[in-house]
Formats: structure tokens, C-alpha cells, sequence
């Protein structure tokens, strides 16, 4: 009887042990995959349908009526139907940087009703450069640009074209996805890297162009599948994670009076992601 227990009592401490051991391997896992400690009750997200498409131009001559412009960005356009801001659309340029050899993020042109929240989180990246982290730096740049409501508008269009499996973040039959970018004068992006004397981003010159009035119009041509980014930190402390649960392969028609005339629009490809969110994490309180 007593080498029965003592088994018996050898098998039930083994196996705590064991359960001990998994539990902190997989809390150690998780904090290294989200490279943060984080408190769910302050993250905040942003859900919609998104998209993505390149936008690739040869190079441009500037005239007296046509300005230069670049001839490599890649446009991020979402439709965020759930917020705590409330529904809100959002243009991410991105410009290709030959001397950096990536594309980096250059503005946010969004309807959303307050900005504070992008300034923040993208502070001391292209789209809000300051080095010294005063706002009256004359040699600062703010791309946080902020629309009216009919300035941009995105939304999820239904065809009847057998693809009607692909739905919104709202559960709608989607199969065309429209950004519709309508200020008149466009919006000037400002990125006077030659201003920045004996840093290295001077020479990359004055990058600054101004974006026209453009409509991109996606329509899906293959099957879904599920996509998710890192949990990555920002310069500015916050942490962004993009998640796509449909990523979804489109065809894309660019339309950009200005850069491409009156002519048929530019055919590329890009992609859908329906059931889109991105997750904010604000920086931990210093203590």
C-alpha cells in the first residue's frame, strides 16, 4: 500500500511540474511575441475593410501647369466602420526612398474627426518628423492631414460577378472596393529633407509633392485568405498590429487626371482585406 501511494503521489507532483513548466514557457512566449507587457482596457482598435495598391509612375517633368511628381508609392486605404471615434476613412502614402532602398511612411489623410490620436502615434516617423520635439521647429513636418467627409470616401460596393462570398465588416455581399479621393487641389505631403543641414536625410532633397484628386476601384479576383502583421512598436512608444482575416487578391483601376490624363486608367493588381482591424496599444504609463 505505501509504495502505491508514494507512486501515486510521485505521478501527481510530476505531472505539476509539467503543467508549471507549459504555463510559464507560454507566458514567456507571449510577452516576447507582443514585445510588450500590454493592459487589454487600453487598446484601442479600428475595424473596417482595407486595401492595398502601387502606384507606379515613370518619372515626371515638371511645366508650368503639371508638377513633378513621384513615381513609386503604395497607397493603404481603409474603410473604418467600427471605432471609438466612430466610421472614418484613412489614406497611408507610402513613398519609395531610393537612397533607403523602402518604402516609408510618408502621410495620413483621413476624415476621422480627431487627428490627436495619429499625431501621436506616428510621431517621429516621415509623417510627423521633428528632431528636436518642439512643435514651433520651423524645420518640422506634419503629414496628419486631415479632410472633410466628402474629400474622401470609401466604401464596399455588391456586383454579381462570383464573387459574392467576399462581405464587408458589416457581413454585406462585397465585391468592389472604391476609394474615392475628391479635394479639389489635392493635398500637399511635405517632406523638405534638404532643410535637415548635417543630418543624412538631407540628401534626399526636398521629397515634398502634392496628391491629386484620384478614384481606385478593387475588385476581387481570387480566393481569401488570412494575413496578420507584427505587434510592432512605433518611435513614438505606441504599438500597431494590422490584421487582415480575408486578405483577398484584386484588380485594380487608377484613376489620376492630373498624373495619368484623360486616358483609360492605369490596370494593376493590389489586394481586399475584408474583416480588417488595427489594433493601438498606447505606451505603458511611465512610472
Amino acid at each position: 500500500m505505501k509504495k502505491k501511494h508514494f507512486r501515486i503521489s510521485i505521478l501527481l507532483l510530476s505531472i505539476l511540474v509539467i503543467s508549471l513548466v507549459a504555463t510559464v514557457g507560454q507566458t514567456l512566449a507571449s510577452t516576447r511575441g507582443n514585445h510588450r507587457d500590454t493592459n487589454d482596457s487600453n487598446l484601442i482598435i479600428n475595424s473596417g475593410t482595407g486595401s492595398l495598391v502601387y502606384l507606379n509612375l515613370p518619372p515626371s517633368t515638371a511645366t508650368s501647369t503639371v508638377p513633378s511628381h513621384p513615381s513609386d508609392l503604395q497607397l493603404r486605404s481603409y474603410h473604418f466602420d467600427k471605432s471609438p471615434m466612430g466610421p472614418f476613412d484613412s489614406i497611408l502614402v507610402y513613398l519609395w526612398i531610393p537612397q533607403r532602398n523602402s518604402y516609408n511612411l510618408a502621410a495620413l489623410i483621413t476624415n476621422a474627426p480627431n487627428v490627436q490620436l495619429f499625431q501621436d502615434l506616428w510621431y517621429k516617423t516621415f509623417i510627423w518628423y521633428n528632431t528636436t520635439g518642439i512643435t514651433s521647429n520651423p524645420n518640422a513636418f506634419l503629414n496628419v492631414i486631415q479632410v472633410a467627409d466628402k474629400d474622401l470616401q470609401i466604401w464596399t460596393e455588391n456586383v454579381n460577378q462570383g464573387h459574392n462570398d467576399k462581405k464587408d465588416s458589416n457581413d454585406q455581399n462585397s465585391g468592389v472596393f472604391i476609394v474615392n479621393f475628391t479635394k479639389a487641389d489635392g493635398v500637399k505631403i511635405n517632406l523638405p529633407f534638404n532643410l535637415w543641414t548635417g543630418s543624412p536625410l538631407t540628401a534626399y532633397g526636398d521629397m515634398s509633392f502634392t496628391l491629386p484628386p484620384l478614384t481606385l476601384k478593387f475588385r476581387t479576383i481570387a480566393d481569401s485568405y488570412t494575413d496578420s502583421g507584427t505587434n510592432s512598436t512605433l518611435p513614438s512608444g505606441y504599438a500597431r498590429q494590422p490584421i487582415a482575416e480575408m486578405r483577398t487578391p484584386a484588380w485594380v483601376e487608377e484613376t489620376i487626371p492630373l498624373w495619368l490624363g484623360a486616358t483609360s486608367p492605369l490596370e494593376v493588381s493590389g489586394h481586399i482585406d475584408y474583416h480588417f482591424s488595427e489594433v493601438i496599444t498606447p505606451p505603458l504609463p511611465k512610472v
